[in-house]
């Protein structure tokens, strides 16, 4: 009986109560207490399968609610300010930029190509001004995208020390979701830095190509114009009428 106690205790924490219980013989008046060793055995034996059986579905059910865990503080962050920093830079002064509804017409506008010069001081200042307007522009633009690489070295250092930490496939995939979101993010900043550069080679260059084309049509103006015949003047008469 020792034995069996002992065997119980092992088993499950709370067991010595029940193995009192057990031990326990039941008085009862006017009748004796009869006791058969094997049948008894057998009780112990199907109970302690059962306490077996319960404790390792305590363990199952304690390894599904860890699976099941969320990270703590996953390490998301949020571009949408960023992206509102980066809009406002190109719109400073007189860029000649993509945030502008008109941008096409503007740059039309401004860099008019085949139309003679009419007016050479006002057009000359007028392109170079939007033209280097454009390009701080474009430089503003990449400060407030330097000013967010702290911050996205941050959040890859959170991601990298939750790889060792994670205990369960929810914070794994929940991990895997963020770093996901992330690389999106950057994508999305690396987009508007390709934008902002490719418009700055576009207003640059087209500054370049309007002054050389846009002279050469003044040009090929004042010489026709000096090429053309002249008309004959009318023949005048030195008579002198009394």
């Amino acid at each position: 009986m020792t034995y069996l106690a002992g065997l119980l205790s092992k088993v499950f924490h709370r067991t010595p109560i029940l193995t009192a219980a057990i031990l326990v013989p039941i008085s009862a008046s006017a009748q004796w207490t009869v006791y058969d060793p094997a049948n008894y055995v057998e009780n112990v034996l199907h109970y302690t399968h059962q306490l077996v059986q319960i404790r390792y579905q305590v363990q199952q059910l304690n390894a599904q609610l860890q699976a099941m865990r969320k990270l703590a503080s996953p390490p998301w962050r949020d571009i949408r300010v960023t992206e509102s920093a980066l809009n406002a830079a190109m719109q400073q002064g007189n860029a000649l930029t993509y945030v502008l509804r008109n941008a096409g017409q503007q740059f039309g506008n401004t860099f008019p190509v085949n139309r003679q010069i009419t007016d050479w001081p006002t057009e000359e200042q007028n392109q170079n001004g939007r033209t280097v307007a454009t390009m701080r522009a474009t430089l503003n633009a990449n400060q407030a995208q330097n000013s967010t690489i702290p911050t996205g070295l941050d959040r890859l250092t959170q991601m990298k020390a939750a790889v060792g930490q994670v205990q369960g496939h929810e914070q794994a995939l929940e991990l895997q979701n963020t770093a996901t979101v992330f690389n999106g993010e950057e994508l999305m900043l690396l987009r508007q830095a390709v934008m902002a550069q490719s418009n700055a080679q576009a207003v640059y260059f087209g500054s370049q190509a309007n002054a050389e084309i846009q002279r050469d049509a003044s040009i090929r103006n004042t010489m026709a114009g000096f090429a053309a015949t002249p008309p004959t003047p009318a023949d005048e008469s030195l008579e002198v009428q009394p």
